[in-house]
């Protein structure tokens, strides 16, 4: 059996730190619309959720362009065509998706009745979007409820995808263990 190929450093450094982000924002996530913290304490959790969603936004364009240049490996032949097929579609979903958060959330803030800015630390503030800032002021609470509810969803989806995707790779170690055990194979790093 041909030895199994891995992704290269770059894009498995930029897989972890977007796993890492991702962990921490969905905890900032929840911290701050459950918990029941200081006032002064929440305003910092969503600034802090902000900011970092604003870095996976960017880490995700990083991301895109490093897979344009450096494809990944490709699956191992053992996988069936049935779990290629379905990894492929959670990977193209978890782009999507990790694009599509950062910028609801950005919408969302746009559209808030309270215009808080998005602060990023030491970069200054980015930019509210003038089209959702300049709605009159019934239309922000509507605007506002309507996306916090898809910015909500979206993150639902992304919870289910993620752990759709940590069973697959789950699934495909243990079988990739195995084959090692059984001196199918070698592994390359």
């Amino acid at each position: 059996m041909a030895a199994v190929e891995r992704y290269k450093p770059l894009a498995r450094w930029l897989h972890a730190l977007a796993a890492m982000l991702v962990g921490v924002l969905a905890a900032l996530g929840v911290a701050m619309t459950r918990g029941s913290f200081a006032f002064d304490v929440t305003l910092q959790m969503y600034q802090w959720h902000k900011a970092l969603g604003v870095a996976v936004l960017a880490l995700m364009l990083v991301r895109l362009l490093a897979r344009a240049t450096s494809p990944p490996p490709p699956l191992p032949a053992a996988i069936s065509s049935g779990h290629a097929r379905a990894a492929g579609a959670v990977h193209r979903l978890l782009y999507v998706l990790l694009l599509s958060l950062p910028v609801s959330g950005w919408l969302m803030v746009s559209a808030s009745p309270l215009a808080w800015p998005i602060v990023l630390p030491g970069l200054g503030e980015l930019p509210l979007l003038p089209a959702l800032v300049s709605l009159s002021d019934s239309a922000k609470p509507v605007w506002f409820g309507w996306l916090r509810t898809v910015h909500g969803g979206l993150a639902v989806v992304l919870g289910v995808l993620v752990s759709a995707h940590v069973a697959g790779a789950a699934m495909h170690g243990r079988a990739f263990r195995a084959r090692m055990r059984l001196g199918h194979g070698k592994e390359r790093g």
